[in-house]
């Protein structure tokens, strides 16, 4: 990047001094000035690939062949003339140059859009009208005593034109944000400037003229662009794929579209009234280029409602699918919770019936001392309370979905009821060698709550750490939180996994560490802890990790929010 700045600076201050030398100091600053641009052009080539570095070899073609041009004019020992061997040689550098300027616009501005044509056609033919009334008519009105000279004087500004109409795709685009592109397009617009200014003057002038600077200044903005990385790296321009008018775009039409006024303007301040035909045909092709582009934009503008009919049609479509969707998922919702509350219905009624002959019948089996018949009904009992469980467990759920939980509120010390919950299952603790603790605050924390839930709540989280920890340490801690109270439970045993978040709180849902140590559950616990903890205004959460335990924290308010209390 410094390089080429350096470059620029370095080249800036050579043209400033190139005034002050004679003609053979002049001459050698022209060549050199020259040939350092086609080196650097060079050089860009060779570090670039693809369409990049088609345009560098075009642009360092068509350098050297204008230093070899200079070389001839500036030490011929002829004479010059029109036609001389230098001007065939600068004619001929137009070609690789304009050939460079179309590929780097091609690259810029990527895929022909209509739009993009017709503007660049509204620029075309305001360049080409100025260029006729200013350069090409007066060059014509000379009448050159040699027809190949008057050629060669008319083919200069000519290409000056072909030059500008590669770069107009590229002046009507959105603007880069490569320096180079910028460079380029200066280089340009003083080459053409130093060529319109000498094809104007009566004479060729052999020693220093103004249109020096602009040659010189377009040799030095050719290499430094070349000089910047990357240098000319292909990048589309959106703005020249879209109709749209943006103000890139209306920067360089407005002058375009106002050339016909101002030069009839100028020829009618000075009394001139030799161009109204090529004013005329201007102004027609103007007309013409802007009626088709607002039928472009008219065409556009249809499409993009077209587009947003359609747009809104899919949109509709995809909002009755989904609320169709949605509504046959709440169907099935609640076809599963009524099921559930049927089952749970139908099955409660004859395991009351089971668990109460079993009772029956272990008096009846203790009182004959049978001891083999006493232990088969334990286990039978044993079974039917856990089934019963499991049934009150689904009830729960499905009442809670249905509607909120009842609560029958009262002062209820936290610790008390931990207390109880851990002394329920201390034998369970022992039986699987796991250390089974309470550690609570003196004074216990006391909230408003509903003393069964509250101790359904404890014995659920109390019993879902026991299931997953074996030979290890649970801990129960309660503390005051504020006015309200915080529990703590906190196990060493498999942990949570990262990916099972809150989902461990959904009904059915079991975790991938669950499943695959091959721990039995059905899922509702931590759904029914949920329920309890939300009903009194709390918030429950795990934290934890693979094989890093578990840590279930709850949190209770002093009372909940709203009461809930069964009246």
């Amino acid at each position: 990047m410094w390089t080429a700045w350096c470059y620029l600076a370095a080249g800036l201050v050579v043209i400033g001094v190139y005034y002050l030398l004679g003609p053979d100091g002049q001459n050698a600053v022209y060549v050199g000035v020259g040939s350092s641009a086609t080196a650097a052009a060079a050089l860009a080539a060779a570090r670039a690939a693809g369409r990049a570095r088609l345009i560098w070899l075009a642009f360092a073609a068509g350098l050297g062949l204008t230093v070899a041009a200079d070389t001839v004019f500036d030490y011929s020992l002829e004479p010059y003339t029109t036609p001389a061997v230098s001007d065939y040689l600068y004619l001929l550098g137009y070609i690789p140059l304009a050939g460079g300027v179309l590929l780097l616009v091609r690259a810029r501005v990527g895929v022909d859009r209509a739009a993009a044509i017709v503007d660049a056609a509204i620029a075309a033919t305001a360049i080409a009208l100025v260029e006729w009334v200013y350069v090409t008519a007066p060059l014509v009105a000379r009448r050159e005593a040699s027809v190949a000279a008057e050629s060669i004087l008319l083919a200069y500004p000519a290409l000056d034109v072909v030059l500008l109409l590669t770069l107009s795709r590229f002046l009507v685009g959105r603007p880069s944000r490569n320096p180079s592109y910028w460079l380029v397009t200066a280089a340009v617009l003083a080459w053409v400037i130093a060529d319109q200014g000498n094809a104007v003057t009566p004479a060729i002038d052999v020693t220093a003229s103004w249109a020096d600077v602009f040659w010189l200044a377009s040799y030095l903005l050719w290499g430094a662009a070349a000089l910047l990385p990357p240098s000319l790296e292909p990048g589309e321009d959106v703005a020249a794929r879209s109709p749209a008018l943006s103000r890139w775009r209306v920067s360089p039409l407005v002058p375009a579209l106002a050339a016909v006024p101002v030069i009839a303007g100028i020829e009618a301040s000075h009394g001139r009234a030799s161009h109204l035909a090529a004013l005329a045909i201007g102004a027609g092709a103007l007309v013409v280029l802007v009626v088709v582009r607002v039928f472009g934009l008219l065409a556009a503008a249809e499409e993009l409602r077209r587009s947003e009919h359609r747009a809104r049609a899919e949109a509709e479509q995809s909002r009755r699918v989904l609320a169709e969707r949605n509504r046959r998922l709440e169907e099935l919702d609640s076809l599963k919770d009524r099921f559930v509350a049927s089952v749970r219905h139908e099955l409660r009624t004859p395991l009351t019936s089971i668990l109460g002959n079993v009772e029956l019948a272990l008096e009846d089996a203790e009182a004959a001392g049978a001891g083999s018949l006493r232990r088969s009904l334990r286990v039978i009992a044993r079974n039917a309370e856990r089934l019963a469980a499991l049934i009150d467990d689904l009830l729960f759920v499905a009442q809670a979905r249905e509607q909120e939980v009842a609560l029958s509120l009262e002062p209820v010390d936290v610790a008390g009821l931990a207390l109880g919950s851990v002394e329920a299952f201390s034998a369970a603790a022992s039986r699987q060698q796991t250390e089974l603790v309470l550690r609570a605050d003196a004074p216990a924390p006391r909230v408003l709550a509903d003393p069964l839930r509250i101790g359904q709540l404890l014995d659920t989280v109390i019993d879902n750490a026991l299931k997953f920890t074996r030979a290890g340490r649970v801990e129960v801690r309660v503390r005051r939180h504020g006015d309200g109270a915080l529990i703590e439970v906190a196990d060493t045993g498999i942990g949570v996994g990262a990916e099972d978040g809150r989902q461990l709180f959904e009904p059915f849902y079991r975790g991938a560490n669950a499943i695959a140590s091959g721990v039995r559950g059905t899922g509702l616990g931590l759904s029914i802890a949920g329920t309890i903890v939300q009903a009194h205004g709390g918030t429950i959460e795990l934290a934890g990790g693979p094989s890093r335990g578990t840590v279930c924290t709850i949190t209770l308010p002093a009372a909940p929010p709203r009461s809930r209390e069964v009246g």
